[in-house]
């Protein structure tokens, strides 16, 4: 019993002295918790003064500071700019007042002053503009004045026509003999024109040849032509489909027709064409000849050149 009592004695004391050793480890460890967190504080408290002051400092110092370097910077450029401008505007004014005029443009000549102004200067000098032609330009106004003189070259007039045209017997076959080329007609052999007359009036026109050789390509052109005035003898000729205008003054000119109606020569309001045409595909020299000088002489102007007619090479010239 004794024992027992002792026993739980024991046990009492040590649970007391864990006790107060717990105990006193938490106020010592609450009253470390308080001191640290007191000892932060302050030092934030003394850090946080420090580093509003430091950025306000820094506020205060730098930015103007910077903006003040700046705007200097842009004073300074903007004069430099503005010296190098006003150097170079006086620069060029000074060479160009410093370029000397040339001689052919200006003299110097001397002008008395006869004024009653006896004060005045006698003699002053000024600059005029030298008016007096030279050599070559006096040698070109003689030229010319020599051109103007001489008599111009009339105008080319148009050709002339037949005084009238019977078209009954100008209708039928014309073969061409010889003719200011087109180009249309370069190449072109066996070249004949066939007139007769249409259901409404017109004439029926029908253009054919060969190309280069006897046998060589056709070809053939389709129109009408219709008389621009009653003598018959000026025509307006139309291909491809279109009609022919009587509005003179007419694109197909007869301006030399025989008494038989056995040759004819035509032309335009120009003399620019010509076509030298016969009943017949072939003609003698001379006949060819006789029919270049009157076409020349009728006003044709163009180079006419002779139409081969192989076709009719076994054929008697009329």
């Amino acid at each position: 019993m004794i024992m027992k009592r002792w026993q739980f004695s024991l046990v009492t004391c040590a649970a007391g002295a864990c006790l107060a050793l717990g105990v006193g480890a938490g106020t010592a460890a609450a009253d470390a918790g308080a001191s640290g967190d007191a000892s932060s504080s302050s030092q934030s408290a003394e850090r946080t003064p420090r580093i509003e002051r430091t950025a306000a400092y820094e506020g205060t110092r730098r930015t103007p500071l910077f903006r003040q370097r700046a705007a200097a910077r842009d004073t300074e450029k903007s004069v430099e700019r503005s010296s190098a401008d006003n150097a170079e505007t006086s620069a060029r004014e000074a060479k160009r007042d410093a370029k000397p005029l040339p001689r052919w443009k200006t003299r110097q000549t001397e002008v008395s002053d006869t004024d009653d102004d006896a004060a005045a200067p006698a003699r002053a000098t000024a600059t005029t503009r030298d008016r007096s032609p030279g050599p070559v330009a006096t040698a070109m106004l003689s030229a010319l004045s020599s051109l103007s003189g001489a008599p111009r070259t009339a105008a080319p007039q148009p050709p002339v026509t037949v005084p009238s045209v019977d078209v009954d017997r100008y209708l039928g076959t014309w073969y061409e003999v010889g003719s200011v080329k087109q180009f249309f007609s370069l190449g072109l052999v066996n070249t004949k024109a066939e007139y007769s007359l249409n259901a409404d009036g017109s004439i029926k026109v029908v253009n054919s040849g060969n190309y280069f050789f006897n046998r060589g390509p056709k070809s053939t052109i389709n129109g009408a032509a219709l008389p621009v005035d009653d003598t018959n003898a000026k025509l307006n000729v139309a291909f491809f489909g279109r009609r022919p205008s009587a509005t003179p003054p007419g694109n197909y000119w007869i301006v030399d027709l025989g008494s038989d109606y056995d040759y004819a020569i035509v032309t335009d309001s120009t003399g620019r064409s010509g076509f030298l045409l016969s009943r017949t595909p072939l003609v003698s020299d001379e006949q060819y000849k006789a029919l270049v000088a009157q076409a020349k002489a009728d006003g044709v102007r163009g180079w006419i050149t002779k139409t081969r007619q192989p076709g009719a090479r076994n054929a008697a010239p009329a």
